[in-house]
């Protein structure tokens, strides 16, 4: 890996210092940056969604926006396509037919369980792209819950865990889930791809120095002012603080994390990132960053070393020599990986 794509990122809110600072939800320019830019932001996929151009001149601002708005719909596009929540939706399809016929899809859809599957096959099913079944027992993770989800219901749908089970055919196009009751879900994978067609979108339209950040997954272009773009690793428990600070170029970067959604039951702490073997959430770290060449990549592979744990997780990230990664231990013990370099 090239060492100009090493020295990178991290978590959830994410700090920019040189250039811009991205506090909370928003991307706001430091006082002393005086190099043009548009931001813009609003709610897709369930999450804010930020879009930051670096400009030449000010000339160019009103352009700009209208990028941002194609790369907005690009997102749209493709949360209509890929959502489960509607029953219209091509996966529901392919859930109701679970155990029965497989279902034509188009080649998009195709390609993103092929990804899914991919992520899952690395990580040993730690990231499964048929977890589905499990989310719904446990919830959203935000309504808040005094009890968690009963255990002999988890036992009942974790059989029907298995990405093994998932079948794709290239030649028909087509995906079949072998038992019946099986779901597919691209929650955990969905987001990062829109992010990677949304930078598409503005490259075909001639921009070269963005960053886009929907939730906590993020791609980072070229740079601002002729200087890379600075993000700041937060606490995870102690959002006022920074843990590093990293300057970053064409990379993409997602964290998965404890802090957003979990439940708080008899005063135990149960994030929504939740085990696909065992059935419940997990517990071995605060936050995991990873950073790879796709966000699609990146927003699965972050799962599923949050779901691995500390210990198997740096063993996957020093195993793999197309990402870099940061693991925050359920201690607050900071480790980085042997190719990064932070501040």
């Amino acid at each position: 890996m090239k060492k100009y794509f090493c020295i990178l990122v991290v978590l959830l809110h994410f700090t920019f210092s040189s250039s811009a600072a991205w506090s909370k939800n928003r991307v706001n320019l430091v006082e002393d940056e005086k190099s043009p830019f548009v931001e813009e932001e609003t709610t897709l996929m369930g999450t804010e969604i930020v879009v930051l151009i670096a400009l030449n001149s000010e000339q160019e601002k009103d352009e700009a926006r209208g990028a941002i708005v194609a790369a907005f719909d690009e997102i749209r596009r493709i949360e209509n396509l890929m959502t489960d929540w509607r029953e219209d939706s091509p996966l529901q399809e392919i859930n109701r037919a679970a155990g029965i016929k497989p279902v034509v899809i188009d080649d998009e859809i195709l390609f993103v369980l092929r990804e899914a599957r991919k992520v899952s096959e690395m990580t040993d099913g730690a990231f499964d792209v048929t977890y589905a079944p499990l989310g719904k027992l446990w919830g959203n993770f935000v309504t808040p819950k005094n009890t968690i989800a009963d255990d002999r219901a988890i036992q009942k749908v974790l059989p029907l865990v298995n990405y093994k089970n998932l079948e794709l055919d290239f030649k028909k196009n087509t995906a079949f889930l072998k038992k019946t009751g099986m779901r597919v879900g691209l929650g955990g994978i969905a987001k990062g791809y829109a992010v990677d067609k949304a930078a598409m979108i503005l490259e075909k339209k001639g921009y070269r120095n963005f960053v886009i950040k929907a939730g906590g997954d993020m791609v980072v272009r070229g740079k601002r002012n002729g200087k890379l773009w600075w993000i700041g690793i937060k606490h995870p428990r102690n959002r006022d603080q920074n843990m590093a600070i990293l300057p970053v170029s064409n990379v993409s970067i997602s964290t998965s994390g404890d802090y957003e959604r979990f439940y708080m039951i008899d005063g135990k702490r149960y994030p929504h990132i939740i085990s696909p073997k065992t059935g419940y959430p997990v517990d071995g770290c605060e936050s995991v960053t990873i950073l790879a060449k796709n966000t699609y990549l990146t927003d699965g592979l972050s799962t599923g070393v949050f779901v691995l744990g500390p210990i198997a997780g740096k063993k996957f990230i020093e195993g793999n020599q197309s990402i870099q990664g940061m693991i925050i231990d359920s201690k607050g013990h900071l480790w980085v990986s042997k190719g990064l370099e932070t501040k």
